[in-house]
């Protein structure tokens, strides 16, 4: 008779824990309305561009400019889009597509710069992203820009899938990455 008792408790003991993990994970990653929901998080961007401050002579320091010119008009932005709550897949997405950037493009690539922004859409002044990339979840997009003006965007949707293996997510960014660059 007790054994009937605790199988019933235990058997309504998981019931209750599997709803409630359902109840609290339910706004995580699916709809648009979720990308709206807390704004408490500023926009970051993770690689800062940091120059030594060194006194150059004139002549030096056009042929630097001129230089900086061919990187720094063409650079590839890979954002992280998120908004509240976040889930830990979310934050695990965000962590590799960082390392991804940060580990293999410490460097330009084929003349490229390549930089990481998390962005929270939350945020009124980042609601027009959500536009602006048909965003539906949080997302990983890479996006190639010459001269400030932006071409060719891409939402890299398999990143949910792949998110089990971390060499495999690293491998699938980087490569996407290295595909837009290399399109003429």
């Amino acid at each position: 008779m007790k054994n009937k008792y605790i199988k019933f408790i235990l058997i309504v003991f998981i019931c209750l824990s599997v709803v409630t993990l359902i109840y609290k994970n339910r706004n995580c990653c699916g709809s648009k309305e979720n990308l709206e929901i807390n704004k408490t998080e500023k926009s970051v961007s993770v690689l800062n561009e940091n120059k030594p401050d060194i006194k150059l002579d004139e002549k030096k320091q056009n042929i630097l400019a001129k230089n900086d010119k061919k990187t720094e008009n063409k650079v590839i932005t890979v954002y992280y889009f998120y908004a509240n709550p976040r889930c830990y897949s979310c934050q695990m997405i965000e962590d590799y597509t960082r390392f991804s950037v940060e580990s293999n493009f410490k460097s330009d690539y084929n003349g490229y710069k390549v930089v990481f922004k998390a962005i929270d859409v939350g945020e009124p002044s980042n609601k027009h992203y959500i536009q602006d990339y048909w965003l539906t979840s949080k997302s990983v997009v890479i996006q190639k820009f010459i001269d400030e003006k932006p071409l060719k965007w891409q939402n890299l949707d398999k990143v949910w899938q792949l998110l089990g293996s971390k060499d495999t997510f690293v491998n699938y960014v980087t490569s996407e990455i290295k595909n837009l660059a290399d399109e003429k």
